[in-house]
This record gives structure tokens, sequence and C-alpha cells, in this order.
């Protein structure tokens, strides 16, 4: 079990702004078009802390002096996942309060606050071999590789939404496909 008390700037009065692109389906002047608002990123003062459940497993195989392979097995689960929503679903969705906008229609602003969005689910392997390689003259050396395989990695995009599993894809964390 884990336990992480929200950071100062998710947790106060604090705000970062960014700038980027986002697709704007309600543009007046080209519905669709990619626009660059400015975004801001509000703190919220009635956070939750994260907590989480996790179960790891693995085995160390040694079958030579010099030569260790170790696979890992892990799965976490978290609940109260501190973030935003997803800047894209909010310009899509003109979410009311975090969509900022001229008389005309034009996108200026996107507000996303600092939420408790629910939860975060994400399982996977980790696979590491190291060779040493001594040496009397030269001292040692030592060569080593790691794979991480991620089978799922599953959170909401906006707060109360399903879960969606953002392996394989750009969707705001590339990871490995399944």
């Amino acid at each position: 079990k884990g336990f992480r008390a929200p950071s100062l700037s998710e947790n106060s009065n604090s705000t970062s702004i960014a700038y980027g692109s986002v697709i704007d389906p309600r543009d007046p002047d080209v519905p669709g078009s990619r626009q660059n608002p400015t975004f801001f990123t509000v703190g919220n003062n009635d956070l939750k802390p994260e907590r989480t459940k996790s179960f790891n497993a693995g085995i160390v195989l040694s079958p030579w002096s010099n030569t260790s392979l170790s696979v890992d097995y892990y799965r976490i689960e978290l609940e109260n996942l501190v973030g935003t929503n997803n800047t894209q679903t909010l310009v899509t969705d003109d979410v009311p309060g975090a969509v900022l906008r001229d008389e005309r229609g034009k996108l200026l602003a996107v507000y996303n606050r600092y939420q408790n969005l629910s939860e975060l689910k994400t399982s996977g392997f980790d696979v590491e071999l190291r060779q040493r390689f001594p040496t009397e003259r030269a001292g040692n050396f030592g060569l080593s590789t790691a794979f991480t395989h991620v089978r799922d990695y599953s959170r909401p995009t906006v707060v109360g939404g399903p879960l969606v599993d953002y392996t394989g894809s750009n969707l705001g964390a590339t990871l490995p496909k399944n």
C-alpha cells in the first residue's frame, strides 16, 4: 500500500501557464482547425491524497558467476489520482468555465484545474540481463540491458469518466503496444 499527498502546486492557489495547440471543432473561421490558446493549470485546495495498492513478484537467476537475469511482474492500482482533465476533451466538449472564447467564439484560453480524477491501473513486466567481465589488468567491465512490457495503463480522460487504456497510443502517454 502507498500514499502520496498532493504537491504544493497541486493543492495551493497556484496557477501555471503553458502554450500549445488543440483542434477546435467550434472555431468560427475554420471549424476543426488547430488553435493555439493559453493553457492555465490551476491548483485545488480540496484534493484528497492518492492511495495505491501494488503487487510485485520477481525472480533473479544467476546461471553463471558473472551473469544475472531478473524478471519482474508489477500491478499497481491507484485511487484518487491527482491530475487534470484532458485539454482536447475540454475544448471538444466546450466545457463551461473551462473554455474561454471571445465575442466571436474564437478560442482564447483553457482553464484546467487539478482534481482527483478517480483511478489509474497499470501492469507489466520488467526484464534485465547483466553480464560482468572481470579482467586482471583493466578492472571489471559490464554490460546490461533492460526491457519493459506495459500490459495495460488505464486512466480516465475526465473526472468520473471511464478508464481509457493508453497502452500503444499517443493519447497522453506514449507506451509500448500490447
